[in-house]
């Protein structure tokens, strides 16, 4: 675990493991197209900008938001590693199946992200001449089970020997702002779910009801 450095932002898992301290995250959504264009170049200014900031803990970046074909979030994530910067890489289901979704924890271990968010993902809204299918072979509780798996060191079955172990710190979210009970409590048995397979911390859709996060808290 690297320990925090004198000018150097604590690791997000020191931060939510090993301190007291208010952790702030700024979620990011990534542009379309090639980060040179218009929109790729203003995303990476301001992601820059709050890499500079010493309040901002995080940038957590998005995957295919809302189901539209977006840059991936290692694109901008690599260039704010470069820079010191924690970042939260968003990863959903509904673009990959579970051989995808294994190789890009792969590649994203390899390149020294450490700290991912398992999400299933919206339906996506569209696609390259025709409406894009959506994946789903496995759901966000399911990934974030791969996700301990790979941390655990993954038995391989051809060989009979497990994959080295890498060391993420992988987070889930949670939508506790519904109105029914009927809707709420599913999100409760599936968080007890995700937190069972391994998900070291949550992250909420965002919404301004005390009650509703106080509820979730207890």
């Amino acid at each position: 675990m690297r320990a925090p450095i004198a000018g150097i932002k604590p690791t997000w898992r020191h931060l939510l493991t090993e301190t007291e301290e208010f952790a702030i995250s700024v979620k990011l959504v990534s542009s379309r197209g090639v980060m040179t264009e218009r929109s790729g170049r203003r995303v990476l200014e301001l992601a820059r900008r709050l890499a500079q900031h010493p309040r901002v803990h995080a940038l957590s970046i998005t995957d295919n938001p809302g189901g539209n074909a977006m840059l991936s979030a290692d694109t901008l994530g690599t260039d704010m590693l470069a820079r010191g910067q924690e970042v939260v890489i968003h990863i959903s289901c509904k673009d990959w199946n579970r051989n995808a979704l294994q190789s890009h924890a792969s590649k994203l271990a390899s390149e020294g992200f450490d700290n991912v968010l398992a999400l299933s993902g919206d339906f996506p809204t569209g696609g390259y001449h025709g409406q894009a299918s959506g994946v789903f072979d496995i759901d966000s509780v399911g990934l974030l089970r791969m996700f301990s798996d790979l941390n655990a060191g993954l038995s391989l079955k051809a060989g009979g020997r497990n994959m080295e172990r890498i060391r993420f710190f992988p987070g889930a979210v949670v939508s506790n702002f519904k109105r029914h009970e009927g809707e709420v409590m599913p999100q409760y048995f599936k968080l007890a779910q995700k937190i069972e397979n391994g998900a070291a911390f949550i992250i909420t859709q965002i919404g301004y009801d005390v009650r509703k996060q106080d509820e979730l808290l207890r």
